[in-house]
């Protein structure tokens, strides 16, 4: 079990055919885990997403239930978005060696002075940064300069079945 949820409502035997937190991305039988942030709070869009097709919702809080709904209650839905995430993916960050660059300023540079390193030791490398991803060499621009956690796992996913080894 990827996250120590509470089944609330519902049956606990769903199937999914995917997941998401963004309630735009719903399709017939998602999973739906709404997100708190500083502009927007995820559970005002429940009614919306179940009307899309959503089958489970994972809440932080109380919200109406529905009948026929599956709704399960953790304790905070970012970090069950990113348990879920990892166990949706097969935890890609365990299958190669992780780089993490912090700090101010220098980041990028210094991905792409890895990035050289070890593609001339004939090692294969992907990149996630403020720019975008590079995965076998193609450059993609991403959405935010940091990707919410299930964007996070696909990247990492997609660098795995391209043979990425960094």
């Amino acid at each position: 079990e990827a996250t120590k949820g509470t089944l609330i409502s519902g049956d606990k035997n769903v199937n999914i055919c995917s997941f998401t937190q963004d309630s735009r991305k719903v399709e017939v039988g998602s999973l739906y885990i709404p997100l708190k942030g500083e502009r927007f709070d995820g559970h005002r869009f429940i009614d919306q997403v179940i009307e899309k097709g959503a089958k489970v919702i994972v809440v932080e809080r109380e919200v109406p239930y529905r009948d026929g709904i599956t709704y399960i209650k953790v304790q905070d839905s970012r970090y069950a978005l990113a348990l879920l995430s990892c166990a949706f993916f097969d935890h890609p960050s365990r299958k190669m060696t992780v780089i993490g660059l912090t700090g101010t300023k220098g980041k990028t540079t210094t991905s792409y002075m890895v990035q050289s390193i070890l593609e001339n030791a004939h090692k294969k490398v992907g990149i996630i940064g403020t720019i975008g991803s590079i995965v076998n060499g193609q450059f993609k621009e991403t959405k935010n300069t940091t990707p919410e956690s299930f964007e996070l796992q696909r990247l990492m996913n997609e660098m795995v079945e391209n043979g990425c080894e960094y």
